[in-house]
């Protein structure tokens, strides 16, 4: 019975997902009532969270659950890897069904205490904590402020100005929201990692994502041009009746301004998070620490487990250390980052299952790619690592040479095997 409920479940759960996650313009199969009759069922019988902590449970048991399975490391990993991704379809299911102020009430306030009393790595519930619960009622409250600024009429008038004062707002509403996750996101830890670096940094880590840090702007001016020529295909198309002809343009056309418009948004908020972020890089890594047991604890707690969720987790942590990088934070050494990651990769890559190693293989790629692009072009190098202090420029492209060589002599050595 059980087992026949899990496979129902998954199944709406994965339709749900795949929907919400993927952006199409043409008519689908509508599974909004089997949704809501899912998050309805969830809810009545309160099995939200039990669910999301049996699945979290269940992917760092399968190991010693299995028996004589143990023995071969394909299945057990292959085990792994699917409560893995059941476990991402179920908290991107509960995101995109529930309220912000619903995955608040029912799934944050509980997670914390669950780590402790269900024996669950805290990392395991920052996607729930993250994104999906935080950033709604950023949103909420930063809408509230800019409403009250409304009434004022007289600072409309200087543009920069109205920037300013939309990027100090934001601000205000981030910092009213995360108050309460940073101070309840601190016993979780031991004291001695908050000596490192600050709990503000660690929930400004997990509630970020690549659609705050990076604007695809390729890509939009790819399917806008793609768009533009429909439409000089539409219009020379003579077999096409002029109703067609004029109901496709009209189409064609409402989806460029669809797409200009979202790119706008998003760069907008980008750029309020940059500021943000900009606001905050001096309060991140302390002084009076080492930066080498800073860096580790930084990999350990953020970098290594966020890379392996999923790929665009993956993205995102390359984005965000390069965002660190051209932010100039003080206290915080790329070089000695970017070494850590591309020198110790072995035994990452020997503990990783196999969808694990494929991200963390986007993730390293993500870094060279950055590494690649300074070393493509002298000016290039100079202005992008002009932020590292006490760099030789002798000594960075000795150490580019040897994470190229160590990279090929791994994978190399793993194709053999």
């Amino acid at each position: 019975m059980y087992g026949v409920m899990r496979c129902d479940v998954s199944k709406h759960v994965s339709v749900s997902a795949s929907v919400s996650q993927g952006g199409y313009f043409s008519q689908l199969r509508n599974t909004k009532k089997s949704s809501q009759r899912l998050k309805e069922a969830l809810m009545e019988s309160e099995l939200a969270l039990p669910l999301c902590l049996l699945m979290a449970q269940q992917r760092n048991c399968v190991v010693f659950h299995e028996g004589s399975l143990v023995k071969h490391l394909k299945l057990v990993g292959k085990l792994y890897d699917q409560c893995q991704d059941h476990w991402c379809t179920y908290v991107t299911f509960l995101a995109s069904q529930l309220s912000s102020a619903e995955l608040w009430r029912r799934c944050y306030l509980h997670s914390i205490n669950s780590c402790h009393d269900y024996n669950i790595s805290a990392e395991r519930f920052q996607p729930v904590r993250g994104r999906p619960s935080i950033q709604p009622l950023i949103i909420q409250r930063y809408d509230e402020l800019k409403k009250i600024d409304r009434r004022d009429k007289t600072k409309d008038k200087d543009k920069d100005a109205a920037l300013a004062l939309k990027a100090l707002r934001y601000v205000g509403a981030v910092d009213a929201v995360m108050a309460p996750v940073i101070s309840s996101i601190t016993p979780v830890f031991p004291q001695k990692i908050w000596d490192d670096f600050s709990a503000q940094f660690y929930v400004t880590f997990w509630s970020l994502t690549m659609y705050d840090l990076h604007v695809p702007t390729a890509a939009y001016e790819r399917e806008i041009q793609k768009l533009k020529s429909m439409l000089l295909a539409i219009e020379d198309n003579k077999d096409l009746a002029q109703s067609k002809k004029k109901k496709e343009k009209e189409r064609c056309v409402a989806l460029m301004d669809k797409l200009g418009d979202e790119q706008r948004k998003q760069q907008d908020h980008r750029s309020r998070v940059m500021h943000r972020l900009s606001n905050e890089k001096d309060n991140w890594f302390y002084p009076r620490t080492t930066k080498n047991e800073m860096i580790t604890q930084f990999l350990q707690l953020c970098v290594f487990p966020r890379c392996c969720f999923t790929a665009n987790d993956a993205l995102y942590c390359a984005k965000f250390m390069h965002t660190i990088h051209i932010l100039k934070t003080p206290n915080f050494s790329t070089l000695i980052c970017y070494d850590r990651i591309f020198c110790d990769i072995t035994y990452t890559v020997a503990s990783c299952t196999e969808n694990e190693a494929s991200r963390y293989g986007r993730f390293l790629c993500a870094m060279l790619e950055t590494v690649m692009r300074w070393h493509s072009c002298r000016d290039v190098f100079e202005k992008s690592t002009i932020y590292m202090e006490e760099v030789d420029p002798v000594d960075l492209v000795e150490r580019w040479k040897r994470w190229i060589l160590l990279i090929l002599l791994k994978d190399g050595r793993g194709g053999s095997c």
